[in-house]
């Protein structure tokens, strides 16, 4: 990554965060523990306006009304992927994506 990508990332990361109160985060899981979890863990470190979703379909739907700061995005989703949720998101915003990924 070249250093305008890295300063502009890290530009993007301290707005987010001394924003916590107003910045609307979109998680994307169909693991509805793992959304919960990342939920528990955001709202302690101060994030209150958060959206949760278990679908790609939903996830482009509520992106598209809700324009969300920030979105963590599960690749293996049913349906449509985290890959293609990524691209059809990209065809209309530039919200910042965080892929989530394990394997069992």
């Amino acid at each position: 990554m070249d250093d305008r990508k890295k300063s502009a990332n890290m530009m993007f990361c301290e707005v987010l965060m001394m924003n916590m109160n107003t910045s609307k985060l979109l998680l994307v899981d169909d693991e509805r523990d793992i959304l919960n979890l990342l939920e528990e863990v955001l709202r302690q470190e101060g994030f209150h306006n958060i959206l949760k979703t278990t679908t790609g379909e939903s996830a482009i739907a509520l992106c598209r009304s809700e324009k969300p700061d920030a979105i963590v995005l599960d690749i293996m989703l049913p349906g449509i992927d985290g890959m293609e949720t990524c691209r059809r998101i990209r065809e209309f915003s530039y919200c910042p994506i965080l892929f989530l990924s394990s394997k069992k």
